[in-house]
């Protein structure tokens, strides 16, 4: 029988287990058990503060979106907050990755300078000296040293940020997550990604700060086009199985 998850953060310190099912000696699947289709593996993440943005708002974000799709019938949910701190990220998100075994991992993260929700294509194996919530910069200039320059996400992110805009969120795609802990993030879950087999799925996507933050989008439009977006990604992957 098949482990069920409920919604879980890994930080801070409030969890949620997951709940299994009492284990059945006498029970044998058949033939047609065995080859029915397994539940989507979902992981969504969001970062704490950091300098400058004492309320990161993609804290409540994950949460609201775990919230309204947790139920989504086919899906095994899992959302985690990670902080703002290179250390924190290097060895936090590999091993959240190997806990959870994403078949989609889609990471939320906040860009001050945008008007609009960016679909990032690729992250870079580099870094900015840049301070992190613990004051610290990063141990290095490379994320994976020797490795590729750049990774791409397997997403056609073009075609979501047109989703988008299609569904009335003003949406873009974007080349580059930046050098920072986004950037530093992206880079670690595309590369976990690919060397899965078969391979799994990376997307980031940045948020612009909401209205009453000094932006143009209202808190509910962001929130909108987050679970647009997310509900499109799945439903996609789930077309693109069907027709393999």
């Amino acid at each position: 029988m098949t482990e069920q998850k409920t919604p879980r953060d890994v930080y801070p310190s409030k969890t949620f287990s997951r709940i299994s099912l009492p284990s059945q000696r006498s029970f044998r699947e058949t033939p047609a058990m065995q080859s029915a289709p397994q539940n989507t593996q979902l992981l969504l993440t969001g970062f704490g503060p950091f300098p400058g943005v004492p309320e990161n708002p993609t804290t409540r974000l994950v949460a609201e979106l775990a919230a309204r799709l947790e139920h989504r019938p086919g899906l095994d949910l899992t959302q985690s907050l990670l902080a703002t701190e290179w250390n924190h990220v290097a060895r936090e998100a590999p091993a959240l990755l190997e806990r959870t075994r994403p078949d989609i991992a889609i990471h939320f993260g906040l860009c001050r300078g945008a008007s609009a929700i960016r679909i990032e294509r690729s992250a870079y194996n580099a870094t900015a000296s840049s301070a992190d919530a613990a004051g610290r910069g990063p141990s290095a200039p490379d994320i994976r040293p020797g490795a590729a320059h750049r990774l791409d996400t397997g997403l056609p992110a073009a075609a979501l940020a047109r989703h988008l805009r299609a569904s009335g969120v003003h949406a873009l795609p974007s080349l580059s997550a930046g050098r920072y802990l986004c950037n530093y993030l992206y880079y670690l879950s595309l590369d976990w990604a690919a060397a899965r087999t078969p391979n799994a799925l990376s997307l980031f996507v940045h948020i612009p700060p909401a209205r009453s933050q000094g932006g143009y989008l209202d808190d509910d439009r962001i929130l909108a086009g987050a679970e647009t977006l997310v509900t499109h990604v799945l439903e996609r992957t789930t077309a693109c199985e069907a027709a393999a």
